[in-house]
């Protein structure tokens, strides 16, 4: 008997969420979580956030074996707003403690992007993609929220591979 392991990545963000699901290292969906909170920041937003996914992976009937999260990253060079990065933590931490998974997984953005562009990463990425799995990506309502989409599926995509769940 194989032992099925469901692997979710998920790239976070305080108004919404890409996620992207692997059943034994193949992408089964990827979908934007919407959060309906469009201004408040703070507790109450993340709450939701973590909520809002939680409810899509139910509506999926995803059990899941490991969560995999882009964690926020400072990055000296882009003088990125510390409020922005506060929140998006909030967010991180809400999703990983309301999925319930038996490993949560966080990543840096450097770690899996390897620095490369996000045009160029989404280019690879639809090139690694077995066959029927890009059919396996929704894009987002706002078209222009789905690299969000895409940014889970690599995350995904290189946490599998990485740890030979990919064959």
């Amino acid at each position: 008997m194989s032992k099925t392991i469901t692997t979710v990545a998920i790239d976070p963000g305080l108004r919404g969420s890409g996620v992207a699901i692997f059943i034994n290292g193949q992408l089964q969906s990827a979908y934007y979580v919407e959060v309906d909170e469009m201004r408040e920041r703070g507790p109450n937003v993340w709450r939701q956030s973590g909520a809002a996914v939680v409810a899509s992976l139910t509506a999926a009937n995803t059990n899941v074996t490991t969560l995999v999260l882009e964690c926020p990253q400072v990055y000296p060079e882009h003088r990125s707003r510390s409020d922005d990065l506060i929140q998006l933590a909030g967010v991180v931490g809400s999703i990983a403690t309301a999925v319930p998974a038996r490993r949560v997984v966080g990543l840096y953005p450097r770690e899996w992007t390897k620095r490369v562009p996000k045009e160029e990463r989404h280019a690879r990425l639809k090139k690694q993609l077995q066959p029927g799995e890009a059919l396996r990506i929704q894009e987002a309502s706002w078209k222009s929220l789905t690299h969000n989409v895409l940014d889970a599926v690599g995350l995904g995509l290189y946490y599998v591979v990485e740890n030979g769940e990919r064959w």
